[in-house]
Formats: structure tokens, C-alpha cells, sequence
């Protein structure tokens, strides 16, 4: 099996159940609660680093189940999301419909071949946690065919699982991913003439947190009954945690030769901004 039907096999497995929750995985060691906590966050984070309004036509190319597209559409004035997955698609299409959210298109497509077919020029660009299943050339790629499609003041994003000193690859029997270093991901922007604007951890990881990491504990019903004041308790715990035991960069290690692993917002603005 090739790297490219890996992916896709595995993410249309993934959201054959519990579609609410696919793409959202826990990095800390918070569990099933931590899904929840992590849209929590980085939906807020998102939110504080980019301008969102009725004037902004947004594209996220691996939308997945929509989780982002369901949160932010009623910001802007258009949403489109695409992605190879049928399965989240037909999640997010339900959702939506469910929600009223007339303004949201989503594609079944491939996002290596995906043209803009719309009047207007993309404003966001959001490239939600894909580019660490692409090539160096595949990102590139893609950006070249939608660049004629880019509004003057065009806005990146790229969601993506970084290794903190060097590029690896996970390439397994089922599963496939390039861990790109920022510099090295950022470079394949800077060499299309884009300077980065913002990086940081899209959400502080779940640390102390095993007593709530799964569905049917009474303890995780609870917190997530408290919602916002659990999600505001267990991120100061968290941080509070990361810094006693000096271990604020850490995520996975065993399978990475014991790099550090992040996951991080680029946020992105071309050369003359």
C-alpha cells in the first residue's frame, strides 16, 4: 500500500465511528476529555490571531468532519471545505444542514487537484493538519495552483505536527507522516515568498489528568457538565505541571528517538505585508 492510500484508508476508518470526534486527537494524556479541551482552546486561539469577518472568504483544505467549518462559518461571508474523506464529509454536510449554515460549501476532492471555482478570492487559507502527509513538491504544488486565486492580502495557516530539531518520517504498515522541523516547514513558505507572522502550540497539552481520560467516568461527565471552568482548570494545572518537572516541550518520545513534538499554528502573510 502506497503512503497516499495509507492516509486515506486510516482516516476514512477513523471517522466511520464517533464522526463528532475524528482528526480531534488528545496530545497530552487527557483522553477522551481532552478532545474536547483541545477544540475548546484552539478554537479560542485561532480565533485571537486572525480577523474573521463577514467580508472574508476562508478555504480549509482537510476539513475533515468539519469542526473548524461548523465553529467559524458564522464569522465569514463564505466557508469552503474540502477533503478526500466521505465519510467526515457527510458528518460535516449533516451538521451544517442541522445548524442553518447556508454559507458553507464542502467538497469531496483531492487537494493535490482541488481548483477554486468561485467568484471570489480567498482571504484564509487554512491547511488543517495536512501538510505533514505531503511532500515538500505537493505542498508547493498546491499553493502554486491556488495562488492565481489569492486575494491581495492573503492569510496562511498551516496546522501541523512539528519536530522540534529535525524533519522524521513515521512510516509504518498503516500509517504515514512526514514530522517536518519548523525552520524546515517554514522554509517551503519563504521560498514561495511568504514570511511567517506567528508559531505557537495551538493548545497547551493535558498533564495529572489520567482520572478523567475516559467517556463513561462520572469524574469526565462532570468537568465537561463544567465545561469552561474545567477546560480553564486543567490548562493552568497543566501549565503549572509543565513547569515543576521541566517538561513544557514534551508530547510523544519513544517513537522519535526522543525528539520533542509539538503541534503548532503558522500563520503566514506574503513578502510585502
Amino acid at each position: 500500500m502506497n503512503n497516499k492510500s495509507k492516509i486515506n484508508v486510516y482516516w476514512n476508518k477513523n471517522s466511520e465511528n464517533k464522526q463528532k470526534y475524528t482528526g480531534v486527537y488528545p496530545m497530552g494524556n487527557g483522553g477522551f476529555y481532552e478532545i474536547m479541551y483541545r477544540h475548546f482552546w484552539e478554537l479560542k486561539h485561532l480565533k485571537s490571531k486572525i480577523d474573521l469577518n463577514k467580508s472574508k472568504c476562508f478555504l480549509e483544505l482537510g476539513c475533515g468532519n468539519g469542526r473548524w467549518a461548523l465553529s467559524l462559518a458564522t464569522k465569514v461571508n463564505k466557508y469552503i471545505g474540502v477533503d478526500i474523506n466521505k465519510n467526515g464529509l457527510e458528518y460535516a454536510k449533516k451538521q451544517a444542514t442541522k445548524k442553518g449554515l447556508s454559507n458553507i460549501t464542502f467538497i469531496e476532492n483531492n487537494i493535490l487537484d482541488f481548483n477554486w471555482n468561485f467568484k471570489e478570492k480567498i482571504d484564509i487559507l487554512y491547511l488543517s493538519g495536512v501538510t505533514q502527509y505531503l511532500q515538500n513538491i505537493e505542498i508547493i504544488q498546491i499553493l502554486n495552483n491556488l495562488s492565481s486565486s489569492f486575494s491581495k492580502n492573503i492569510i496562511i495557516i498551516d496546522r501541523s505536527t512539528v519536530n522540534s530539531s529535525k524533519t522524521i518520517e513515521n512510516n509504518s504498515s498503516n500509517y504515514f507522516s512526514i514530522y517536518r522541523s519548523p525552520k524546515d516547514l517554514i522554509s517551503i513558505y519563504t521560498n514561495l515568498d511568504f514570511k511567517l507572522v506567528y508559531q505557537k502550540r495551538s493548545y497547551v497539552f493535558l498533564r495529572n489528568t489520567k482520572k478523567i481520560r475516559y467517556e463513561n467516568s462520572k469524574l469526565t461527565k462532570l468537568m465537561l457538565k463544567l465545561a469552561t471552568i474545567s477546560f480553564y482548570f486543567y490548562k493552568y494545572l497543566s501549565l503549572l505541571t509543565n513547569f515543576i518537572t521541566k517538561k513544557h516541550l514534551d508530547v510523544y518520545t519513544e517513537p522519535y528517538n526522543n525528539k520533542y513534538m509539538s503541534h503548532d499554528f503558522f500563520i503566514l502573510k506574503t513578502n510585502d505585508k
